[in-house]
């Protein structure tokens, strides 16, 4: 209905700091529509959103929320502390210190009760950013001797996605530092039974190579 197309295009909207065209709006929302039909609704829907929730801004056929000063929305935070993280290579402490806010703003998936194709889209895109985001401070955690917070946070990304050769490389390197060399190498294992009963493959050649550098280490 009109009332759930216009807090779904609020959200569209509040995703792009910069402004949306207009046409764009109306592709992804009446993608089938007339376009004399579409822009009508896109009108009704704008309306609603002025009166509703905020004012939006329509100059030269691009769309844009006016927020009110003050105003805070954790996905454009999420994004910029992502954005902070990453300038801030060479300084592992504000990195970590940025990674960790931006995991600690992602409390689940965005708008999961939209299946619109553009939610979708935008559900993926942040899903990838966030485990990306794991695995990076699970990596600068291990570099800084936090294998125990290393390991949990690797854990979270295998959760994810279960065939994530790097988090699992990762995870047996925490576990290997943190003096429990016996789970390592039964993660290599369990890895292996996952990939071939899963995929009908083997571990890569870096994997195999990382597990006999374990081994090498251990006799």
């Amino acid at each position: 209905d009109r009332s759930r197309r216009a807090a779904a295009l609020e959200s569209l909207l509040a995703r792009h700091p910069q402004p949306v065209r207009k046409e764009e709006v109306i592709d992804q929302f009446w993608p089938d529509w007339p376009l004399q039909k579409a822009d009508g609704s896109l009108r009704v829907t704008l309306y609603r959103l002025r009166r509703g929730i905020c004012p939006v801004g329509t100059e030269s056929g691009w769309l844009s929320l006016e927020l009110p000063g003050g105003v805070w929305y954790d996905v454009w935070e999420f994004g910029r502390l992502l954005h902070e993280a990453e300038n801030a290579r060479g300084d592992t402490k504000a990195q970590v210190q940025h990674y960790q806010q931006a995991i600690d703003l992602y409390v689940g998936e965005l708008m999961e009760q939209v299946t619109a194709p553009w939610a979708m889209a935008e559900r993926e895109k942040l899903s990838l950013e966030y485990q990306a985001a794991l695995l990076s401070l699970a990596q600068l955690r291990g570099r800084l001797g936090r294998n125990e917070l290393a390991i949990d946070l690797f854990r979270q990304v295998l959760a994810r996605q279960p065939y994530h050769e790097q988090a699992w490389q990762g995870l047996m390197s925490a576990q290997a530092g943190s003096g429990n060399r016996a789970a390592a190498m039964e993660s290599f294992q369990q890895l292996r039974r996952l990939l071939r009963d899963d995929l009908g493959v083997d571990p890569s050649p870096e994997m195999q190579w990382a597990y006999r550098q374990l081994l090498e280490t251990m006799s």
